[in-house]
């Protein structure tokens, strides 16, 4: 695991912004599962994540 990962989550969790997070049963992946009011902010929580890969960023 992603130590910059887990800071993030947890960061943001402490704002409100995690509504739920959690491994896959095979524990290769895993969702989070952001709070946000726009679609920027929601965007911008999971681009802004250490452990994302740039193949998943939304453009």
């Amino acid at each position: 695991m992603c130590p910059l990962h887990i800071e993030y989550l947890d960061e943001r969790d402490q704002k409100g912004k995690v509504f739920e997070s959690r491994l896959f049963a095979d524990s290769l992946g895993g969702l989070v599962v952001y709070i946000a009011v726009k679609i920027e902010e929601a965007h911008s929580l999971a681009v802004n994540d250490p452990h994302v890969a740039p193949s998943v960023y939304m453009n």
